[in-house]
């Protein structure tokens, strides 16, 4: 499992199309290491535990398809996320209403920013709020 993607990671692959990053445990992905990746179509960093990621025109000019699926976002992060992807016809997957709706998958973290700084801790402090709910909702039932 990959907890950090370290700096220069990507440097050489300048040719990349593809990046799974899919079912690690990854807390934070600057931007600045995915600049390399000017032909990137298809970023999945789907179930890890990004709070925040940011897209943005100088990065990803060429992405088609983006999975951001099973992550603790903050809400405005997630909307930024949507209203790019909207922006720019790229084909987003992210968590499906029916698992929000029936409480087996927390759709994104209520506050009232994106902050960059979000990570181990914000993301620790979600999950055991969220799993305290989940245990709640299934002894009333």
């Amino acid at each position: 499992m990959i907890t950090k993607v370290e700096p220069g990671a990507f440097d050489d692959l300048t040719q990349l199309k593809l990046l799974n990053l899919a079912y690690n445990f990854i807390y934070r992905l600057p931007i600045d290491l995915l600049k390399p990746l000017v032909n990137l179509h298809y970023l999945s960093v789907e179930a890890n535990n990004l709070a925040y990621f940011q897209l943005t025109d100088h990065v990803f000019k060429k992405l088609i398809y983006f999975d951001i699926y099973n992550n603790p976002l903050q809400c405005k992060c997630l909307e930024s996320i949507r209203l790019y992807t909207k922006a720019h016809g790229i084909e987003l997957e992210y968590d499906k209403f029916s698992e929000v709706k029936n409480g087996i998958q927390p759709e994104c973290i209520i506050n009232d920013i994106c902050d960059p700084e979000a990570g181990e801790e914000f993301v620790k402090d979600y999950w055991q709020i969220f799993n305290n709910r989940r245990h709640i909702h299934d002894d009333l039932d």
